[in-house]
């Protein structure tokens, strides 16, 4: 589990960014400019944004200052919500390389590189939510995020709003910095051994902007843990739609494991389990799951 853990922390997307062509100067006309990172999957997207800005600082019409609370990104025509993990948000629009977990340490060279936009505009799009006080904003959206998790597992949210103000700071550093070890550490304080609830946010692929949280309790009446294919037996009957598999971190998913197993494998910084589902007409388009 640990190594699974281990590798899931480390996920990274290699990313090709084209900026608006509106931000560059003239004097390149209408030559595309670009910047390549490699982002992790487990991080918001923008967080990013002045890093990525500063790269083509020296093309841009304005001051970073100036531009950086209008800019959201893109995908294949799909806004890109940044309060979503951007592994997750990858997931949900790209086809997986990835073909079971027995392929999640995967060592082969072969590099995908994910092309988005970032875009500029003072008609921001109606579900985006635009950064007006920089890192300090999405640290609080974090945060309220975990409080929401740690109610769900515990029945109240008193793990985070206990935690030491050097705890936090150290919590959200770890987000920042990439530390897994700190990051697992403060998230133990908050995480039971035996959860009430498990927080689970289901996203439908192809479809950026649906998000469905379904209350699932860990342990029915009869003591049993509940398993993915009563989540998805639930959510099918509930929506009306079949459902073809189920996906979180890259990975198509066994329906006969336990959600307190995969929370604790695969479940997100922000203290949530994504998954993604995929109904019958995506698997014409996306024959890799």
């Amino acid at each position: 589990m640990n190594e699974i853990r281990r590798l899931v922390w480390n996920g990274t997307l290699n990313v090709q960014i084209e900026i608006d062509k509106s931000l560059i100067i003239s004097t390149r006309g209408d030559k595309p400019l670009y910047v390549n990172i490699k982002i992790p999957r487990e991080t918001y997207i923008s967080l990013f944004t002045e890093s990525i800005l500063h790269r083509v600082k020296d093309y841009l019409r304005k001051d970073i200052s100036e531009i950086v609370t209008n800019i959201w990104f893109e995908a294949d025509g799909n806004l890109l919500l940044w309060n979503i993990p951007i592994g997750t948000s990858h997931d949900i629009i790209t086809k997986s390389r990835v073909g079971s977990m027995n392929d999640i340490s995967d060592s082969n060279t072969f590099i995908q590189v994910w092309k988005i936009k970032l875009v500029c505009g003072a008609d921001l799009p109606a579900t985006h939510i635009p950064i007006v006080n920089g890192n300090s904003q999405i640290q609080k959206y974090w945060m309220h995020q975990w409080k929401q998790s740690c109610f769900i597992l515990n029945g109240s949210s008193k793990g985070v709003m206990s935690l030491h103000m050097n705890d936090s700071q150290s919590f959200w550093n770890s987000i920042l910095h990439r530390t897994q070890d700190s990051f697992e550490e403060i998230s133990k304080k908050i995480i039971p051994k035996f959860p009430r609830k498990i927080p689970i946010v289901l996203h439908t692929k192809g479809q950026t902007d649906s998000q469905y949280h379904p209350m699932i309790v860990n342990v029915d009446n009869e003591g049993e843990k509940k398993t993915l294919s009563q989540l998805v037996e639930q959510f099918s009957e509930a929506n009306n739609l079949e459902i073809i598999n189920v996906v979180s971190q890259g990975i198509p998913l066994p329906l006969d494991l336990d959600l307190h197993f995969l929370f604790l494998v695969f479940s997100s910084f922000d203290g949530f389990l994504h998954l993604i589902i995929t109904h019958p007409q995506d698997t014409a388009q996306d024959k890799s799951y």
